[in-house]
């Protein structure tokens, strides 16, 4: 089942996407961590991006949908993969039915975790990541027992540039400017699904499980 998971960075997405793979069986391609490894790696796509992502802005669609459909080429996404951060704007919207139509493959569902923008805040001001081994870490939610370095290995923690809550706010107003569009081209096509993320992380998966369900349920003739 290929599947796109929209929501803000700070939804949860990751954290339910990775749920869904191994409940699915399908891989999870997050846009976010491919931009983030690309930058990392400090060549080629990644010099392209670096810019945009550290002033919250939306990469340019060329870029990301090439990126996109080369990844969607591998073995492992033949019976289906969990989209998660593309596509943002109607305008990926119309390249992903192309590459969809190309492959002869149908978008199953298109689920929107939702979550209030303040509580988004909150929730990614406070996120560190490894410099060593990239682990993840909460100053509140889930704090390191050493401050300031990984549990794991013991590498110094840091604020990803697109964590800042300056950056954050910038990119919620693109998010919303960029999204609601994309909610309503959804929703034409019957493959909408809006979920609640200020759920407990079960509850969430559960209301996700349960729509991937009765959307298969649509699928099978009667």
């Amino acid at each position: 089942m290929f599947i796109v998971l929209l929501g803000s960075s700070g939804v949860g997405k990751g954290t339910q996407a990775e749920k869904i793979s191994n409940q699915l069986h399908i891989p999870h391609i997050s846009t976010g961590e491919m931009f983030r490894q690309a930058i990392r790696t400090g060549r080629g796509i990644g010099r392209e991006v670096r810019p945009y992502i550290k002033e919250g802005k939306l990469v340019p669609d060329p870029v990301v949908t090439r990126m996109l459909f080369k990844r969607i080429l591998e073995k492992d996404c033949l019976s289906g993969c969990i989209l998660d951060g593309y596509p943002r704007t109607v305008r990926q919207a119309n390249s992903l039915d192309l590459i969809m139509q190309g492959l002869d493959w149908q978008l199953g569902i298109v689920l929107h975790i939702v979550v209030p923008d303040e509580e988004i805040i909150a929730r990614t001001s406070g996120r560190r990541e490894c410099s060593t081994c990239h682990a993840i870490y909460h100053l509140v939610s889930k704090p390191p027992r050493d401050p300031g370095h990984c549990d794991i290995c013991g590498g110094g923690l840091f604020q990803r540039l697109d964590d800042r809550e300056e950056v954050v706010r910038k990119r919620m107003e693109v998010y919303w400017e960029q999204t609601q569009p994309l909610v309503d081209y959804y929703h034409i096509k019957n493959l909408y699904c809006k979920i609640n993320g200020s759920q407990p992380i079960w509850d969430v998966f559960v209301e996700i499980m349960n729509a991937i369900d009765r959307r298969k349920m649509q699928e099978i003739p009667q």
